[in-house]
């Protein structure tokens, strides 16, 4: 996750890009959720910023802990689902997929 507040639609992208490894599955970026932080506090989850290992990474903390790892599981899955369905948090795609060699988009 980066923090991307105050950034334009161009500069999120240029630090997905930045972000991006060179392993199947990590080298191409298909998509992204703007996620506000508020609707993270509802989940009594919090954005910490701490930009390592890139400036303006953030990690979300505060994931449940449930004693078996499947129930945790299911229950992550479906704090993610809850996240993903609400209105605020928007799916944002690019024109096309982007990689390192690809041009961005405007």
């Amino acid at each position: 996750m980066a923090h991307s507040t105050d950034l334009s639609d161009e500069e999120i992208w240029n630090i997905a890009v930045s972000a991006l490894g060179s392993q199947a599955g990590r080298d191409t970026i298909y998509s992204r959720a703007d996620v506000p932080v508020r609707e993270l506090i509802q989940k009594k989850l919090r954005a910490v910023r701490d930009d390592d290992p890139f400036e303006r990474h953030t990690c979300v903390v505060g994931w449940p802990e449930v004693p078996g790892k499947d129930e945790r599981k299911q229950l992550w899955k479906q704090i993610c689902l809850e996240l993903s369905q609400h209105p605020d948090v928007k799916l944002v795609l690019p024109a096309t997929p982007i990689s390192k060699s690809s041009q961005l988009s405007e």
